[in-house]
């Protein structure tokens, strides 16, 4: 999947993560604390259907953290 820009986006993303579908997708945000904080991503961190995220750097590096959600 390409950007995440809207809702539709969100809901068509956890509708195929419940039906078993696989999913790579790409999300605009400097970080893990961005991405958890952006309104538009709430329900995408509420269903936890992300295990890992993977950072790109400005020098074209990359970090991967995994997904760490409450209880």
């Amino acid at each position: 999947m390409d950007e995440i820009t809207a809702k539709k986006d969100c809901d068509a993303l956890i509708n195929a993560c419940w039906c078993g579908v696989t999913v790579i997708a790409t999300a605009h945000a400097s970080g893990k604390s961005d991405y958890l904080s952006r309104q538009i991503y709430r329900p995408l961190v509420e269903s936890k259907i992300f295990e890992t995220l993977l950072t790109l750097q400005m020098d074209k590096s990359w970090r991967t953290e995994r997904m760490q959600y409450g209880n």
